[in-house]
């Protein structure tokens, strides 16, 4: 529930999660419990995606869980759910061809199941295999590159090992997005084997997009603005105070102290990798004197920078960056000759900074 509550603040993930109090026929089985009412089914993505939306393909990707004790040992007796050597699981880069056979138990379809389309997933794998340049040259043409390194983002904070976030076979979810033709990453069922020193590219597909600089900036950045913004113990402790009043049992203490733990080692890691915070700045051409429409701006900014936009226009620089802390971008070609100012924003859309420039001529 406290993830939940980060989720909600930070934006992108909310879902309609709520506590209740289950009464159970016997007493030493009541207690409270997480009601999750439209998870990532069509409702929540008809709100997120328009009415259109409502109708994409969910998957959830899973091990296969075969069951082979009963009770009493009898043959004929009730099955015992558990886990160990039978369970079996498949690498989402796995591409199995275009049987839709060999997809279907390991990507469980969750609704339009009459139409029964597995041909999002049989692209996603077949994208997901690629390597190196390839991987680069086609994956945006199925992901939608930019909701999967904020959904990276938040799923890898955590810290959650028993998840895709971290390599395992399974817990994740995938959408078909129908207004594009793109598939989304939902993060799923993070609530098991947290560890609070895990590192932020446990993931192998994570690790190709991070190839690209321009997209490494900006998974990094979401992290950061991730830590700011609601995974830190200053706004969570009101919620593990609220909760605590509704639910007693729980140790919410102790998973505020997880969080405060993990917030502070995840910053460290983005120290590790970007260093300490610098200023936005324009370090070409000189003085912000820009010569031409056509010329090439260059400046330096830390991971809290997401978009840089013209501030009277409010329109956004197509930014490249070279590494994380070096970017280069165009202005828009409709600019006339003037006086105009830079923005430097976060994920939330704040204005961290800005830097006057002039534009002397438009050719």
């Amino acid at each position: 529930m406290l993830l939940h509550a980060a989720l909600n603040r930070f934006g992108g993930f909310s879902k309609y999660h709520d506590l209740g109090y289950l009464i159970a026929p016997r007493e030493q089985y009541c207690s409270g419990v997480e009601v999750q009412l439209a998870r990532y089914g069509p409702v929540y993505c008809k709100e997120a995606y328009g009415e259109e939306g409502g109708s994409g393909t969910l998957f959830e990707y899973e091990l296969v869980y075969t069951l082979a004790q009963t009770v009493g040992n009898n043959p004929e007796g009730l099955k015992i759910p558990q886990e160990g050597g039978g369970v079996y699981g498949r690498n989402v880069t796995d591409y199995l061809g275009t049987d839709k056979e060999k997809y279907r138990w390991h990507f469980l379809i969750k609704n339009n199941r009459d139409v029964d389309d597995y041909g999002p997933v049989i692209d996603l794998t077949r994208t997901l295999s690629l390597s190196s340049s390839a991987f680069a040259a086609a994956v945006s043409q199925t992901l939608d590159v930019e909701q999967w390194l904020r959904a990276f983002a938040v799923a890898s904070s955590t810290g959650v090992g028993d998840n895709w976030i971290s390599n395992s076979q399974h817990n994740a979810m995938f959408y078909f997005r129908p207004t594009d033709g793109r598939v989304l990453y939902f993060p799923h069922d993070m609530d098991y084997a947290y560890q609070q020193n895990k590192a932020l590219e446990s993931n192998d597909v994570l690790r190709k997009c991070l190839q690209t600089p321009t997209w490494a900036h900006a998974f990094y950045a979401y992290v950061c603005s991730l830590l700011q913004v609601s995974f830190n113990r200053e706004y969570l402790s009101d919620w593990a105070s609220h909760y605590a009043q509704l639910l007693p049992e729980q140790g919410w203490s102790g998973w505020l102290d997880y969080i405060d733990g993990r917030s502070q080692n995840v910053m460290s890691q983005l120290m590790a990798k970007a260093g300490p915070p610098i200023p936005f700045v324009v370090t070409s051409p000189a003085g912000g004197i820009v010569p031409s429409i056509t010329t090439l701006l260059q400046g330096r900014g830390w991971i809290d920078v997401q978009d840089v936009r013209l501030v009277e226009t409010g329109q956004p620089l197509l930014l490249t960056w070279s590494n994380l802390t070096t970017w280069e971008a165009r202005l828009p070609a409709d600019l006339v000759p003037g006086p105009y100012t830079l923005g430097a924003y976060d994920s939330q859309g704040t204005l961290l900074a800005t830097i006057g420039i002039t534009l002397t001529t438009g050719q």
